[in-house]
């Protein structure tokens, strides 16, 4: 079961990527529905611009199973507005955690923009801490930045990849970095090529998944299992756990149970990523 929310900044500077995206919106739908056509797939859309602009955010679609809903979303987007480079990441980010995800799905949020957030973020305060916490307590929502070259200049693309990727690894998704070739055609610029390269790629990755106790006493050894974590082709390599959400793994192992003790008291998330042996993580 897949939950996909496409995330898309629409101000004025991205008029050449939105331009792309509208006039292909059938064959990017598609795309997402016919790769994941076994995991009931359902997609969203929310674009963003900036504070100042005629709307923040907005969510133009929740998700559906429902193509031509999600087509004709597509079809409509409108760039406008915009001025400062930062834009506003954090709210278009936290409008699509507001959606109806289902419990125990996979839940995907493709992101597209082409320069830095505000952080913090005026008005609401959201920071890239807060958009990391909301996105695990959601089970987690699996952010994955996508960056095409040929579109904006070198200072935007690091400023970009930089937030994108703090963003990515945080929340257990990855910056799709997709390549200049791609089934034997140059896609730099290409945006629907673009995205079924990252929506191939996606697909083929493992799906991580914990058991293990909610609750321990401190001092307690505990047991924490990821041999549910599954992928349809590849064999699951590697498990990297972090038992206090810093951001840094505590255990590397090449079994699915490990055992930790807590010394003093935690209340907290625990996160798991497994390695596919194709290089795949979730």
């Amino acid at each position: 079961v897949t939950d996909v929310m496409i995330v898309i900044d629409t101000t004025g500077s991205m008029a050449t990527v939105i331009n792309q995206v509208k006039a292909n919106a059938t064959s990017i739908v598609n795309t997402i529905f016919d790769t994941n056509q076994l995991k009931s797939p359902r997609i969203g859309l929310v674009e963003f611009r900036d504070q100042g602009s005629a709307f923040v955010t907005k969510t133009n679609v929740a998700l559906t199973s429902d193509k031509s809903s999600v087509i004709n979303a597509v079809s409509n987007l409108q760039t406008g507005d915009g001025g400062d480079d930062p834009e506003a990441w954090y709210s278009g980010i936290m409008e699509a955690y507001n959606q109806p995800w289902r419990k125990g799905a996979r839940k995907i949020m493709y992101f597209f923009a082409d320069t830095e957030p505000k952080d913090p973020e005026p008005g609401t305060g959201f920071t890239a801490h807060d958009v990391t916490q909301r996105a695990l307590e959601i089970d987690p929502v699996q952010i994955y930045p996508i960056w095409m070259n040929g579109f904006i200049d070198l200072d935007f693309q690091q400023k970009y990849q930089a937030a994108a990727n703090k963003l990515a690894l945080a929340t257990g998704g990855r910056l799709i970095r997709t390549p200049d070739k791609y089934q034997g055609k140059f896609i730099n610029g290409n945006v629907v090529k673009g995205l079924e390269y990252a929506t191939t790629e996606l697909a083929t990755d493992p799906v991580a998944q914990i058991d293990g106790p909610d609750t321990g006493m401190g001092g307690d050894v505990l047991l924490f299992n990821g041999g549910k974590t599954y992928d349809s082709e590849k064999a699951i390599v590697e498990y990297s756990w972090d038992f206090d959400n810093d951001h840094k793994v505590d255990i590397v192992s090449n079994s699915p149970r490990v055992v930790w003790r807590y010394n003093s008291a935690y209340d907290g998330f625990i996160t798991m990523f497994a390695k596919a042996s194709d290089g795949g993580v979730s």
